[in-house]
Formats: C-alpha cells, structure tokens, sequence
C-alpha cells in the first residue's frame, strides 16, 4: 500500500517524492517511502468528511507548496456552521463490501460550532491465493474525525480538526508472470565486458498476459503456515487553522501535526510456498517484505492574503515542514542453491536436507537471532512564497508568483542486507547484526512562475504560463541486497520548465462549457533507476537522472445541458512523450540487452557500457484517455426524483518501463448508477465495471531471482585475445509482477438526511 503513484500529465513518480502534492485544508500530507517507490502510507486515509475536492494541474509551487512539482489534489473538508445537520448511510455489495457513515454537526452557542463524522468498513477480498485458497485483497477498519468551529466576531475565526483511522489490509491480489524471450547480447561486448558463451538473456517483452495466465500464488508464512497479515497503519492528526481579518488582508495560520504507525508483512515473490520440498538440485527463492514504520508530521504555516479592491492582489507566506521517519526491516531474500557438497554446510545441521528457503526463514528469531535493519529520515524544509496579481486593463491581468525554497535532508541507514542462502558464497543462515551509516542532503532552490490572462467577457478566459518545477536532490534508499551505500544512492534534483496556453470558456447561457490546455513539460534530470554489480558480486540497484524528456499534450473537457433532464460531460487527453535525451552507463548484462545496444566507453580505466535510450517514450505515460458521462434527472409524481448516471472511461496503451519492452494494453470501464430521492432519503443501485473489463493494468518487473544464471571461466585465445581472460558473467532474467483489477461489482447506496 505505500507504493502509492498518483500520475498527472504523463508525469509519473517511478521513483524518488511523488510528482503530485496531496493536501488536506492547505496541509501537505505527502511523503515518500522507504525502501520501496511509492508516496508511502500518509496520504491514503479514508477521508470521511470531505465537503470538494479541488484538482489543479502543473507546477503549482507557490499557493501548494513543496511537492506540487506536477499539480496537486487538495482534499477541503466540511466546517461546522450554525446549520444543524446530520446523515447516516450505507454502502453494500455483492462481492462482500460493507460500509456505514454517519455525520452530525451543529452550534453549540451562537458562535460555537461542532462536527462529528465516523465510518466503518469492511471489503472482502475479491481473489483468492491459489496456495492457501485465502481471500486477498481485501481490507477493514474504522476512522473519525472531529471539528470545533469558533467565530470571534466578524474579524477572527477558529477551526480545529481531530482525525483517526485504523484499517488494516490483505496482501494484494497479485501475481507473477516469467513469460519471456530471448534478448540478445550486444556482438562487440562479448569477450569483452561478457563471456562470449553469454549471448543471450531471457526478458519479459510485449503485451502483458491476460489475468487467466497471471495466477495468485502468495506463500503461507513458514512460521505459522497461514496467508502473511499484509498492512495494519493507524493515522493520527490534528491541525489548527486561524483567520484575522485586517483591514486590506486577511492573515491565516495553519499548524499541523500528524503520525502514521504501519505495520508491513508481505511475500514480495510469489512463487509459491517457500516450505515447499525441492528436488535435490534445485533452488529456492522467496522474499519477504517485513517493515514497522512511524512516520511523523509536522507544519507551520502563514499566510497573508490582500483583501482589498483595485487593480493589485497578493499572497505572501512562509511554510516550515518537517518529518520524522522511523523504518525498522526485518524483511529477507532468501536464494538457496542445492548443489553445494557437505563441506560447504559451514557446520549448519541438515543443511543437505532442507533446501527450501522457508525452513530457514522460519529459523530466524527463534533458532538464530532477528536483527532489525534501522533506517531513519529527518526532512526540515522552509520556504517563503509570494503571488502578486495586476490587472492593468478591463480585459487583461499579470501574475507572477514564486517559492524559495531551503531543504535539509538527514539519513541513517543499515551496513547490512537482507539476504541469506548459498547465492553468493558461503551460506548465511540470517542477516547480520547492522551498524548505521550517516548521510546528510541539502538543497535550495526558486520555483518561479508568470501567468498572463486574457478576459474579453465574464464567460470567457484564456491565458498563457511559463513555470519551473524543481524536486530537491536526495538520497534513495531502494538498495536491493546491499546495505545503504550514500555515494552510490545519492540523486540530482529533477527541473521541469513548462509552457501552458488554456482557456476556460462558457456559452448558450452557461448551458455549454468548453475548457482546454496545450502545453509543454521539458523534463531534464527524471530520477530512474539502473541496475549495477558491486564489489560484493551481489546486482544491485542505484538510482540516475535521466538528461532529458519531452511531454507534450492537449486536455479538452466539456459539460454541456442538452435537456433540462439530461447532462453530458466529456473529456480527452492526448500524450506525446519521448526521451530526447538519455544515455545510462552501465556494466549490467541486464541493461545491454533490455537497451539492445552498447556503444564501449572506458570510465575510470575501465570499459563500461553507454546504453541510448534516446526516442524511447517515458514509462507509464498512455497516448489517449477518454471520459464520458451521461446524466439524467426527471421527476416523478409522488415527489420523488429519478437519477440514472452512466460513464466511461478510456486509457491507451502504455509501457511500463523506460526500456519500453513490457507494455501494458489499453482498457476501457463503464459504471452505472440508477437510485430515487425523495425529501430526506436516496437509494441508490450501482454497478461498478460493468462490462466485467479484467485488462491487467499496473504492475513492475524486477530480477528473478529463481532464473538466476552464471557463465564463468577462463577464456583462452583465440576467443579472446592473448594470454586469455577470466569472465564471470550473470544472466538475470526479470520477471514481472502484475496486480489484478476489481471485477464488476454489484451493490447498492442508501442515506438519511436530517
């Protein structure tokens, strides 16, 4: 569940801080994870009080802050007013979904308001684990929140907010695929950079497979022999927000304080059962992703707002931000080869007898000692922002707008892996007691923008933007087997200059409304990530900046009253993305082949790899996506209303990586909604992917660990030239992990007003 990714405008955060900022009442709640992609778990709450959700796309630094590099989604809950309200509903399904809300909110005194939400849930999975025949997928638990509401006057006003969600989660549904071809290697490195008998690496390539061919096969874990717990996470917060009103400003203060408490216990190969027996021969493979996070939040921030008429309006304001992150691993990569004679055992009884890497997994913490792994991240960030707006005709305004930005990144992080077996030379029955390595990152920089719009009538507006996106440098921390390494982990920070013209328009008495961009996103220095082959022997991974990338696109949306009974809304983005610019060094076979070239080059005195991405389109980006919808309202003679909604949604084919070899087909889901209103009640029936679509459309490749090959030995001329040479050469196929989709889904929405 950490690895969350929102994408927007093709931007997607394959790894490194999400490219989109979420914020809850002006509160940035983004983070990023540890040891895995993703924005981590804080800004994913079921949020149960929700009065609108605003969507604002490219950078939007100044007014959202530290992580609107691409746009934000900013979450605006309900405040408590002097309206005495209340409302309970219900939400159940015939996949297994459960679901009771309720809310209730009133004045206590004439200028003293409280808010009370609650929800409830509980969603069986829709898949099973073919090993265990267990639901997966599924998830469960309870939240609140609370407001208070104090109004001072007419010039001041007070609004604290208590929230609290305890939910848990299954593993997820999904499987793994080995299906793959041949990719050859590259005829002037072998004898080279390679053995020359390596001539080939089987890879994934092409569409993924269809969900018939991608089983569920999640290990039991070999300490109890039933299905791995999944996600457990508790969110706490609280934030103040006051308003002043002066005269000619208003000046507003929001603080925030938040922490996340998860809980993390996965099989991350899917292969099957880990305890299962193995032929003598054989090898066993399993992965277990085992992380007990505490991530804390907190903010302060001001902010002045003009007031006044005329032709000048601004916002000044200062933000502090900080994060405190504590991540303890436990987790393990388990390879173990049975083809080593007794006296590589290392003096380990049964060691010929028990192959499989469950027996040994098992053994940790009862048998052999558990030692945590330790990561920690501190983040302080202070900024200071400005937006100043000039109308200097009827018709035409200016505004220019900025972010300064001071951020101080510290780490700590484990010597030591996850890995135990024979893989890699004498066996290792757990890892090793760690000790911490120390890092610090600091970064400063201005995000700045200029926007200029055309008015020619109150129904009509166009307008032209030039902006500057920036993430800060960093340190990453997916380090695969190997321990934290701050010289090789370390990453440059990503820019993005973007060129925008839109126009937001409306016609035939607001019956029609047509609103568009065009624009152009220059991507310099995109964070991805290579494969690489330490000292240790052990491949490993390292993340690198991509020189260049190019995305360019058009979004048209339009809403339209083509009856009194009847509203349509459509809505259509065209992408055209590629790499203009990228060259990786690498001395991975994996890369060469997956690249399909290599031009030699000598680094440091010795010959490496220059693989040319450049005219590859940018991963997870799909050419077309379409939405429709259609509306239909009528009343009915006892005076209630009948409500019929069906929409469709459409996204294009798309590559899931930059190598641009697996490719993820296009889909298309319809939902349809027919319910009655009448007075206080709506009854709603809802059928949620319709056609039944089960395109498998997310998923990641990495090493398979199970397929690893070795060619070594030496090579003597005339093969290679005199006196001969020795190779050691691994051949690392990957394998791709793909999360199946929700089925169609049949259920029905009830609620009560008073």
């Amino acid at each position: 569940p950490q690895d969350t990714r929102v994408v927007m405008r093709g931007l997607s955060p394959t790894r490194g801080r999400p490219n989109v900022a979420v914020l809850l009442d002006d509160v940035d709640i983004s983070s990023e994870g540890v040891r895995t992609s993703g924005s981590s778990l804080t800004i994913n709450p079921r949020l149960i009080d929700i009065e609108r959700i605003e969507v604002v796309r490219g950078p939007q630094s100044a007014l959202y802050g530290r992580s609107a590099f691409g746009g934000a989604i900013h979450y605006v809950t309900r405040r408590p007013s002097a309206e005495r309200r209340g409302e309970i509903s219900f939400d159940v399904s015939a996949e297994g979904k459960k679901e009771i809300m309720g809310s209730a909110s009133g004045p206590l005194s004439d200028n003293f308001f409280v808010g009370f939400n609650f929800a409830a849930w509980n969603e069986d999975g829709f898949y099973q684990n073919t090993v265990t025949g267990a639901d997966v997928g599924g998830q469960e638990g309870v939240g609140f929140t609370l407001t208070a509401a104090l109004d001072v006057g007419e010039r001041a006003r007070f609004t604290a907010r208590f929230e609290y969600t305890d939910d848990e989660f299954d593993s997820a549904a999904a499987g793994r695929t080995n299906a793959r071809i041949p990719f050859f290697t590259p005829a002037n490195t072998l004898g080279v950079l390679f053995h020359p008998d390596a001539t080939s690496v089987d890879q994934p390539f092409g569409p993924v497979p269809s969900i018939d061919e991608v089983p569920i096969t999640l290990s039991p874990d070999p300490r109890t022999g039933e299905d791995y717990p999944g996600t457990t996470r508790e969110v706490l917060r609280g934030n103040l927000r006051a308003e002043f009103d002066f005269a000619g400003a208003t000046l507003t203060s929001i603080t925030h304080a938040g922490t996340v408490d998860a809980l993390q216990f996965h099989d991350s190969q899917r292969r099957g059962d880990i305890s299962a027996p193995v032929r003598p021969f054989g090898i066993s493979v399993s992965g277990e992703v085992n992380f007990e996070t505490e991530n804390d939040l907190f903010s302060q921030e001001f902010r002045l707002t003009s007031t006044g008429e005329g032709p000048l309006s601004w916002v000044v304001g200062g933000l502090y931000w900080s994060e405190e992150y504590q991540h303890d691993e436990y987790s393990t990569t388990c390879i173990n080869y049975g083809f080593l004679p007794p006296f590589f055992s290392m003096g380990v009884p049964n060691f010929r007898l028990r192959i499989d890497c469950g027996y040994w997994v098992a053994r940790i913490g009862s048998a052999v000692p558990r030692h945590a792994l330790p990561w920690t991240r501190d983040v302080a960030h202070t900024s200071v922002y400005g937006l100043v707006d000039w109308q200097f005709s009827d018709a035409w305004d200016i505004g220019l707008e900025a972010r300064y930005v001071s951020e101080d990144l510290d780490m700590t992080g484990p010597s030591g892996g996850t890995l135990i077996g024979n893989a890699f030379g004498p066996f290792i029955e757990f890892p090793a007691e760690p000790h911490s390595i120390s890092a610090e990152e600091d970064d400063t920089y201005l995000a700045p923008k200029v926007i200029l719009r055309y008015r020619p009538s109150d129904e009509q507006t166009y307008y032209g933007s030039i902006s500057q996106a920036i993430k800060p440098a960093g340190i990453s921390t997916l380090v695969g087997p190997e321990g934290f390494n701050p010289d090789v982990l370390r990453f440059e920070a990503e820019k993005m200059t973007v060129y925008e013209f839109g126009w937001k328009t409306s016609w035939m008495d607001n019956r029609l409304r047509f609103n568009g961009a065009v624009f152009y996103q220059d991507f310099t220095d995109k964070q991805l990530t290579s494969q690489w082959l330490p000292p240790s022997g052990i491949l490993s991974t390292r993340p690198e900046n991509a020189s260049a990338a190019l995305i360019q696109g058009i979004e048209v949306d339009v809403s339209a009253v083509l009856t009194d009974n009847l509203t349509m809304q459509w809505g259509y983005t065209l992408l055209s993305t590629e790499y203009d610019e990228y060259n990786k060094l690498s001395s991975s076979l994996n890369d060469v082949v997956r690249g399909g070239g290599c031009e030699l080059t000598t680094l440091g005195g010795n010959t490496t790899c220059l693989v040319d991405l450049t005219g590859n389109e940018v991963e997870d980006v799909p050419r077309h996506q379409i939405f429709a919808g259609l509306s239909w309202r009528s009343g009915l003679a006892n005076g209630a209303e009948l409500m019929i909604d069906f929409d469709v949604q459409y996204q294009g084919a798309r590559f899931e990586a930059e190598w641009n070899t697996v490719e993820f087909e296009s889909y298309m889901l319809a939902d349809l909604r027919v319910g009655l209103s009448r007075n206080s009640w709506t009854v709603m029936a809802y059928v949620e992917n319709l056609f039944d679509d089960d395109t498998l459309r997310s998923g990641i490749s990495a090493p398979d660990f199970g397929a690893i090959g070795i060619v070594s030995g030496f090579v003597p001329p005339p093969r290679v030239p005199p006196p001969g040479r020795f190779f050691f050469t691994l051949l690392f196929p990957d394998a791709t992990t793909l999360y199946y989709p929700d089925p169609r889904v049949f259920g029905i929405r009830a609620s009560y007003s008073f």
